[in-house]
């Protein structure tokens, strides 16, 4: 960690410093003893792993969720915007003018609508875009009206928690472009995308068994940086253990001597190293801990040939547009097929329709003859929204009922997946994007699919 008068000088003409921060789910630590700043200037990448408080950590910084421990200080006056994974309950009905209109306020609203236009022209959206509901919008187009809603409140400091969340290659590089050359303020970016960390940041935090690792270096370097410091202090433990072990035997047998021989001398330095070796116990060199999460699916192989067979499939859109048509398309045991387009071509529509088609095959309800799915196929669909999960339920409620496996059965899965016995209790709506996802995941898992669609 930083310390020193710079460092605290360094705090006192930041934008944003964090002092000893910790925050906690019930008895589950969270982090705790964060310390970092952010300047005038600064483009922060803000990287980790799935479940290790990202999300967490820019909504407590946002001010949506309290702290447990530590300070926030935040300069005078300073304004943030902060643009979550989902979609803010209530927004779907409004258009997207409507939407980024929201980031102005009321008053202002009138003299600088030529800011919304503006806003999400910049993103791509035409005239026709701009006026339709949420409702009727792509996934990747959402992700694009929240960000532009941020940008015209014109804050001070940006907090993005996975903006590139359903965004088709060419919006992700619209949108790298526009965080490198266009905005303005510092910015905390929460990704897994390197190259758009790598192209758009300066500096990193990283995240990681509840404390946080700064490098002056955009993602990939960081990563490097944080390797080398985790070979350094492997190697490091290794030889402290084997010090403390070499310690202990030794004690050992002093401490034999003295009660053989009756010898104080001996029983006295037997003390003694135990002494040293509680010490060096208490300062080893700490070391990451190994990621033990297990989420292979392995599910039995159909022995049918064709799995899912389409036929001059009309792909509509919600509003009844055509989209595209596939004449033919079958999908063979063994194949892997990927779907590319760009936002709002059909895409998570066309897996929707497939979707559909299986449950009316396995309700016995009347599917269409443009879909026809193998009587062996077990499908199992992962969707963009994580809409399968309820949010009001918690993680264990909801794997006991959907699955015959027994209490402990469930408790081991999950733990499996990540969520220790702590978390399980929790609502499904307080885990992160990345928790869900791998929530889902063991759902999956559970399920035991042999045709997996993946969105």
């Amino acid at each position: 960690m930083l310390r020193g008068i710079s460092f605290w000088l360094f705090l006192i003409m930041s934008l944003l410093s964090v002092e000893n921060l910790g925050f906690a789910y019930g008895a589950r630590t969270v982090f705790n003893g964060l310390d970092f700043a952010i300047g005038e200037g600064d483009r922060v990448g803000l990287i980790g792993p799935n479940g290790c408080g990202k999300s967490t950590l820019l909504r407590v910084l946002a001010g949506r969720d309290e702290i447990d421990d530590g300070r926030i200080r935040l300069g005078r006056g300073l304004s943030i915007a902060y643009v979550d994974q989902v979609l803010p309950a209530g927004l779907e009905a409004l258009s997207a003018r409507a939407v980024v209109a929201q980031g102005i306020a009321p008053a202002d609203r009138g003299i600088h609508a030529y800011k919304v236009e503006a806003a999400l022209a910049a993103f791509g959206f035409s005239e026709t875009q701009m006026d339709q509901p949420l409702a009727e919008l792509s996934g990747g187009w959402r992700r694009l009206v929240l960000i532009a809603r941020a940008a015209v409140s014109e804050p001070d400091l940006l907090l993005l928690d996975e903006p590139t969340n359903h965004l088709d290659l060419a919006k992700i590089l619209r949108l790298e472009s526009w965080m490198r050359d266009e905005l303005a303020c510092p910015f905390i970016v929460v990704s897994h995308d390197r190259t758009l960390l790598d192209r758009t940041t300066e500096r990193t935090l990283l995240l990681r068994d509840g404390t946080v690792h700064s490098f002056d270096h955009p993602c990939s370097r960081a990563r490097e940086l944080l390797t080398e410091r985790d070979i350094a202090a492997a190697r490091a433990r290794a030889a402290e253990e084997d010090q403390v072990r070499r310690l202990e035997a030794s004690a050992k047998r002093l401490a034999t001597w003295g009660k053989v021989f009756d010898n104080e001398k001996f029983s006295r330095r037997a003390k003694s190293m135990e002494k040293r070796i509680e010490k060096l116990r208490a300062d080893l060199t700490v070391v990451a801990r190994p990621d033990k999460r297990d989420l292979r699916l392995a599910g039995e192989e159909a022995r049918a040939d064709i799995l899912l067979r389409c036929q001059n499939l009309s792909v509509v859109s919600p509003d009844g547009q055509h989209l595209f048509s596939i004449e033919r398309l079958n999908l063979a045991r063994g194949d892997r097929v990927a779907i590319l387009g760009r936002n709002a071509s059909g895409k998570s529509t066309l897996l929707r329709k497939l979707v559909a088609e299986a449950g009316a095959r396995r309700d016995q309800l009347a599917a269409t003859a443009e879909v026809y799915f193998s009587p062996q196929a077990r499908p199992g669909y992962f969707d963009q929204e994580l809409s399968r999960l309820p949010e009001e339920r918690s993680l264990f409620e909801f794997f006991l009922h959907s699955f015959k496996l027994g209490d402990q059965q469930v408790r081991r899965e999950l733990a499996r997946a990540g969520f220790s016995v702590i978390e399980q209790d929790r609502p499904i709506g307080d885990l992160s994007g990345g928790e869900r996802a791998r929530l889902l995941f063991l759902l999956l898992k559970l399920e035991q699919p042999n045709l997996l669609i993946l969105d």
